[in-house]
């Protein structure tokens, strides 16, 4: 018996893109970037991030392509090789179509429940 998830599992392994179904996070290691034509419109450019994610227990790299340049100010504050947690949610727009949201942002755990702004909080508060 095939289990529930097992097909989304496979489906996500299978692309070369980063997928995340609605509502989901994921928390991956930043790999680093490089710009492509975007796809709606050649005489433009997008950031393509690449990012290490663990999909049903393998690792493997996946691309983001996105022209969002409030999610590029958040990867410019990511080193290569550290953690950002990515969300997918679906919102209700004023028209009655659903529109996609990207979220990201720097964590420093496996969870993607601390960020690293918080965790810098936290050492400073330590050592004063």
């Amino acid at each position: 018996m095939i289990k529930m998830g097992a097909l989304a599992d496979e489906a996500k392994k299978r692309s070369a893109y980063l997928t995340l179904e609605k509502n989901e996070s994921i928390v991956a290691i930043y790999k680093g970037y490089k710009m492509v034509p975007s796809s709606f419109d050649p005489d433009k450019e997008n950031f393509r991030f690449l990012l290490e994610i663990n999909i049903g227990g393998e690792k493997t790299v996946k691309y983001w392509d996105t022209g969002s340049n409030k999610i590029a100010l958040v990867f410019d504050t990511v080193v290569e090789g550290e953690k950002v947690k990515i969300t997918k949610t679906i919102l209700m727009g004023k028209n009655g179509k659903e529109q996609v949201n990207w979220e990201a942002e720097a964590v420093v755990d496996d969870e993607g429940e601390v960020t690293k702004k918080k965790a810098k909080e936290i050492t400073d508060s330590m050592s004063s």
